[in-house]
């Protein structure tokens, strides 16, 4: 009798196994969902830095520069910020803005008091890219000044292929702008 509970038991347990692997498809990282009522189900690994490029458009070496720019940039307190690349199929169902609030508030980025997170997201096979601020930031760079940033930093450095420069001066136009309000 003991032992038919047991082989019943061991049968349970992976049924179990066999339907949650069928229900994932086998992939064991996270769904991320939005705010809203769809899901998005985006799959993305966790956070490895500050620079997360999933799409391979920065070098090494031009990841590690960012990287190190936005460690000392962090430390200083007044903003954090992180910069991620995806391919267009890690969206999902999601648009980009969605997308980037939901990963932002989920990856915590930004101090939890000040609200402080800047998140810029780019999409290269879709030409996209976002700049997410947290509530905090939002007193000295509003998303008008996001946007001019993107417009008249970045893209004219995008548009000649220069993907690595325009991300390093839209991150300094933000820290810039960080400044100027500290020195307020």
């Amino acid at each position: 009798m003991k032992r038919t509970y047991l082989l019943v038991a061991v049968w349970a347990f992976h049924l179990l196994i066999l339907i949650l692997v069928a229900c994932n498809n086998g992939n064991t990282k996270p769904v991320i969902s939005t705010s809203s009522s769809k899901k998005c189900n985006v799959q993305l690994p966790s956070p490895n830095g500050l620079v997360n490029d999933y799409f391979q458009l920065f070098s090494r070496s031009e990841a590690k520069t960012l990287d190190s720019m936005l460690t000392h940039i962090n430390a200083e307190g007044s903003v954090e910020i992180t910069a991620l690349v995806i391919d267009s199929l890690q969206l999902g169902s999601c648009n980009l803005q969605d997308f980037t609030l939901e990963l932002a508030n989920i990856w915590r980025i930004g101090d939890k008091h000040k609200n402080n997170g800047v998140m810029i997201c780019i999409v290269p096979a879709l030409r996209q890219i976002r700049i997410e601020n947290g509530l905090g930031t939002q007193v000295w760079l509003s998303n008008e000044q996001t946007q001019n940033i993107i417009d008249n930093t970045i893209i004219p450095y995008y548009r000649q292929g220069n993907y690595f420069e325009g991300t390093k001066q839209g991150i300094l136009a933000i820290e810039k702008q960080a400044h100027e309000k500290a020195g307020q």
